[in-house]
């Protein structure tokens, strides 16, 4: 499984100060960056065979109304993980648009850690963005080492970059294009291997694509040629990772309504066709869409949280750009309308763990990988959340060299950080 740190994409993040969390998450464990996938550490001296949480200081924070997504990353170039989380409504603030009106609006809210899990508001913190943020980006859009956002809204403006500064405030970025149907799911990664971070939108319903921007590393961006590409059915969530194993990130999307998901091959200039036999089916309703390597293969699979059936599906990738169904599949999540999954390794045996947020369990739910692609309940799972959780994160908020959780709980307007304490 580690030899996927030396997969280009890893020596990518490490050069580009890449960190891409979408509202499901990637497990980010070191700032060496991550563009969607999860890999797990070599193991721990001492592993764990009951897991345990514990709310860091000042855990759950108040956010403005109807948290969904959240990411983490080095806000302010620390060298200390961050988080932030795009709720619905708010009251008067400062505006990321102009970057001084006084107006009310959706937001994006930044906290800044200390590295021992302790957390303040970033300065200016909240920021007006378009209406109803659905997905964050996180990368280092202009090469400053600082990460930015990018945030895809359901009304205007509809792609929104926040350029990150030392002091952790966030400026809008000018030169980016507008799309004419608002952006579902966002990720980021360097398309087209210039060394400069891109993004990548699904657009649902009616419009049935996929646009490419590609980064001017200025934090600036241009419609890639041939974009919008067309994905042929409403995709929704969307990820990237490289599936084939030629060093040229792929893409992965999932149909909400159709319960599909589809994988589509990278062409190295930003563009994209769909991968020879990269239709899969999944349960009801796929949310949130991740990659990582869950068998120990060395080949990258694909997992989602169903939100109507209440399972997570599972692929195992053939690397070449495919995938093949599992047995058993999908899996029970463990809890109730699961919006977001992600992976990590809880309990330090150096093998992926599936973690859930579950919106009608109030919960998050943690399944134990067995290193061949199985999973169980794991002792200690579910963890209570706040009320109706939404998107989730990992990242080592304080230094043990142990996956953290935030959680953005859409219910009671509150944004949660679990810190794993099993020994």
């Amino acid at each position: 499984m580690n030899s996927l740190r030396k997969n280009p994409l890893y020596l990518l993040g490490a050069l580009a100060g890449v960190l891409v969390v979408l509202a499901a998450g990637a497990w980010v464990f070191g700032l060496n960056g991550s563009t969607g996938l999860s890999v797990a550490p070599p193991p721990r001296a001492n592993t764990c065979t009951a897991l345990s949480f514990s709310p860091a200081p000042g855990s759950p924070f108040k956010t403005d109304s109807g948290p969904r997504p959240v990411a983490v990353g080095d806000f302010n170039g620390d060298g200390k993980h961050d988080f932030a989380v795009g709720a619905a409504t708010s009251g008067p603030n400062v505006d990321a648009t102009s970057g001084n009106s006084k107006i009310e609006g959706s937001t994006v809210s930044v906290w800044l850690g200390d590295g021992a899990g302790n957390f303040t508001a970033a300065s200016g913190s909240p920021y007006i963005v378009g209406t109803q943020p659905r997905y964050l980006a996180a990368a280092d859009f202009n090469g400053d080492s600082v990460t930015d956002l990018a945030v895809s809204s359901y009304n205007g403006p509809l792609l929104l970059v926040m350029l990150g500064d030392k002091s952790g405030a966030m400026h809008r970025a000018t030169g980016v294009p507008q799309v004419s149907n608002y952006t579902a799911s966002l990720t980021a990664g360097d398309f087209n291997r210039d060394g400069k971070m891109d993004l990548a939108a699904t657009s649902p319903y009616a419009q049935q694509n996929a646009t490419v921007f590609l980064g001017d590393g200025k934090g600036g961006f241009s419609m890639a040629p041939g974009s919008p590409f067309d994905f042929g059915n409403p995709s929704s969530p969307i990820n990237t990772g490289d599936l084939n194993g030629d060093g040229i990130l792929d893409l992965v999307t999932a149909d909400f309504g159709n319960k599909i998901a589809k994988s589509w091959i990278g062409g190295g200039q930003g563009s994209f066709t769909a991968a020879q036999g990269g239709l899969l089916s999944t349960g009801a309703g796929p949310q949130s869409i991740e990659v990582g390597d869950v068998n120990t293969d060395g080949k990258l699979d694909l997992f989602t949280a169903d939100s109507d059936g209440n399972t997570i599906s599972l692929a195992y990738g053939t690397g070449k750009g495919n995938f093949t169904a599992v047995t058993g599949n999908p899996l029970p999540s463990g809890g109730t309308n699961p919006r977001s999954v992600t992976a990590a390794d809880f309990n330090g045996d150096g093998i992926l763990d599936l973690v859930a947020s579950n919106w009608g369990s109030n919960n998050v739910t943690i399944l134990q990988g067995d290193g061949k692609g199985g999973f169980a309940q794991a002792t200690g799972s579910p963890v209570g959340a706040g009320v109706n959780p939404w998107g989730i994160a990992t990242a080592d908020f304080n230094g043990d060299k142990k996956p953290d959780l935030v959680v953005a709980n859409s219910g009671d307007n509150t944004v949660s950080v679990l810190l794993d304490t099993c020994r």
